[in-house]
């Protein structure tokens, strides 16, 4: 299923740069194989860098940003909410960083990226009655979501270990999928994924890229049809 579109809750900030094309020459920091690190090499491209070349692109965790952001090792990441947050306020005495583009904007240049929630076929077949239970929440919490906001973070925030302000930052920061509109979604997401293995086909991060049809075949739309 489609979680959500991931929008303002994950960015791209730097310390002294005032636009992607200031980045030349910089070391920027994101977790590789991530939705950020997707989204980074498409912010450059799209902005005349070449990422092997013009930048140095370097690994790093969530939980390891701040500390290298403190310490001057990175100049820009490309991260979410928390870190993100943390990296913008300049916490801990460090650099407030600007944000030059965030996941919602390169959406719209047609880079979007998503949180997905993910099973093997062999799982769905077996345990078909748990997935139809999983769906049905699914589909229930995210279209009650908006009637009692702050019960949503409330809940997002137990689960997830963040402070409350934290979690209802990242769920403002993203579009949530109702049940109704995972259809659509999922035919976007089939194209999107395709586009995607053909670009880090592209960039030489992974060898081949299958037909689009094996994508939209992987979405498996036919499960939401009793939750919609």
């Amino acid at each position: 299923s489609v979680n959500s579109v991931i929008g303002e809750t994950e960015a791209l900030v730097a310390k002294d740069a005032d636009s992607i094309k200031d980045l030349k020459g910089s070391r920027i920091a994101v977790p590789f194989s991530s939705t950020s690190h997707y989204s980074l090499l498409n912010a450059l491209i799209d902005a005349g860098l070449d990422p092997s070349r013009d930048v140095e692109i370097v690994n790093v965790s969530p939980d390891k940003l701040p500390a290298a952001w403190k310490s001057d090792q990175i100049d820009a990441a490309y991260v979410w909410d928390p870190t993100l947050q943390q990296l913008k306020d300049g916490t801990g005495g460090s650099t407030p960083g600007q944000v030059l583009t965030d996941s919602a904007q390169e959406a719209e240049a047609g880079h979007p990226t998503y949180n997905v929630t993910l099973a093997s076929n062999p799982w769905i077949d077996q345990h078909s009655e748990i997935l139809d239970t999983f769906l049905s929440l699914e589909a229930w919490v995210v279209d009650h979501a908006d009637e009692d906001p702050e019960e949503f973070g409330r809940v997002n925030a137990g689960a997830s270990g963040m402070d409350e302000s934290s979690a209802s930052r990242q769920i403002e920061g993203q579009k949530f999928i109702q049940g109704s509109e995972e259809s659509r979604y999922l035919a976007e997401l089939a194209e999107e994924i395709h586009a995607t293995a053909e670009f880090l086909v592209e960039q030489g991060e992974i060898p081949s890229a299958k037909n689009v049809q094996d994508y939209e075949a992987a979405t498996r739309p036919e499960l939401w049809k009793d939750h919609q």
